[in-house]
């Protein structure tokens, strides 16, 4: 089955086809289930991928309904079927995974690089100078967070279609809440921009991108 040019809501993701190298996932965009303990839902991961779908038209995957699972754990899932499925008939090179930290963490922004096997130093600069440039506060690679078990979102992509994937966990205190006026903005541009070049790296000229 191709999941290419096409809207397709499945269960308990949605899949929204689209153009250029990066995709962006969001896995936990609803609540989750991890060896019998409940997580909260980080819907503005979900917010985020929804708007750089709608401004630079690239494919996203996000979850929508709790199915008592984890995407960005469980062995098995189709959302992660479904992400393998699309990519490996796509365009798509890079895969960018996006979750919400905890804002009791000092922690604003991890890139989540697997210690450099899911993608190289090249791509996380890219991520880290834009990030960098909004002033967002502290930047940490694999920590505390690295993306490195076989069964996260960017590890199993990398494995399995072989390209370049990043976990990026933004400290929710960015994104909802008092400060999320001053820095929700900065955290999307940084995305965007990142996206922008990677795209523009792969030779993909993107007439919608706006400074």
């Amino acid at each position: 089955m191709s999941l290419n040019n096409a809207n397709i809501e499945i269960n308990d993701f949605c899949l929204n086809s689209g153009s250029g190298h990066v995709m962006i996932s969001a896995p936990h965009n609803v609540k989750q289930l991890r060896q019998g303990k409940l997580k909260k839902a980080e819907p503005q991961t979900g917010t985020l991928a929804i708007m750089l779908h709608k401004e630079l038209g690239c494919p996203i995957i996000y979850k929508t309904n709790f199915c008592n699972d984890d995407a960005n754990f469980d062995s098995r899932s189709p959302y992660k079927t479904a992400l393998y499925e699309y990519i490996n008939t796509s365009n798509v090179k890079f895969l960018v995974d996006l979750h919400q930290l905890s804002p009791t963490r000092k922690t604003q922004i991890n890139l989540g690089t697997g210690y450099f096997k899911n993608t190289n130093l090249k791509f996380t600069n890219i991520f880290l100078n834009a990030f960098s440039e909004q002033l967002l506060g502290i930047i940490q690679i694999d920590s505390p967070f690295a993306a490195a078990q076989p069964n996260t979102i960017s590890s199993y992509i990398h494995r399995k279609c072989g390209i370049d994937s990043l976990q990026i966990e933004i400290n929710s205190k960015l994104l909802f809440g008092e400060l999320s006026d001053r820095y929700f903005n900065l955290v999307y541009k940084a995305l965007r921009n990142s996206i922008v070049k990677i795209n523009k790296i792969f030779g993909e000229k993107n007439d919608s991108y706006k400074s």
